[in-house]
């Protein structure tokens, strides 16, 4: 497991000096007004994020929000803030903080449906037999991972609401929903790429 977490840390860095280096390359020798898309470090965030910070006080939405890679990030979100951009001065009161809300579900539901249809996709074209092929199992995971989300913030919002307990209770309960909710949906996932022969990939050669 340790190798495969260090050829994936591998890859990553490996693809930021990829996505960097020639636009920065051709923008110092050259000149010009920018070093073109995806060409700037800040898009291109380190493999994992704070657990802590990220699971432990934020849940689920915290695990694919930021301790999990954020590679796919900025083309899963960029349709909706393309589609329906931030128009209120005051998003925390009145319609403007209905129109947030109805934003951000759009925005995590369509980010999962993408990337339910990029794992899809690589299930499809890892296996030749197409009738082993189960393409909506991806999909169905990463739109149950939306519910998830959603559920979770409702159920705090209304816990929070009537009593707020004490840290460490909180930082416990968003860890069990979180490894509950995984276990309970990753079969779809897992099950996908185990037909497409992941597991028999090594990141690091021997």
């Amino acid at each position: 497991m340790a190798g495969i977490i260090a050829g994936l840390y591998l890859y990553f860095s490996l693809l930021q000096l990829a996505a960097v280096l020639p636009p920065l390359s051709r923008y110092l020798l050259l000149g010009g007004g920018g070093g073109g898309a995806r060409a700037e470090l800040w898009q291109h965030p380190p493999l994992f994020g704070g657990f802590a910070a990220s699971v432990l006080d934020r849940g689920l939405a915290g695990f694919w929000g930021g301790w999990w890679h954020q590679t796919f990030r900025l083309g899963f979100v960029a349709p909706v803030r393309w589609l329906w951009p931030r128009r209120h001065r005051h998003p925390h009161e009145g319609k403007g903080r209905k129109a947030v809300a109805a934003r951000q579900l759009v925005e995590v539901a369509l980010a999962f449906a993408l990337s339910g249809v990029l794992h899809a996709a690589g299930g499809w074209t890892s296996v030749s037999r197409r009738a082993a092929v189960r393409p909506h199992t991806p999909v169905v995971f990463f739109l149950l991972q939306a519910v998830g989300v959603v559920l979770q913030t409702g159920l705090c919002s209304l816990l929070q609401s009537t009593k707020k307990g004490p840290r460490w209770v909180r930082r416990l309960g968003n860890l069990a929903f979180t490894a509950v909710w995984l276990q309970a949906t990753g079969h779809f996932l897992v099950d996908d790429m185990s037909r497409a022969g992941l597991w028999l990939f090594e990141p690091v050669s021997l």
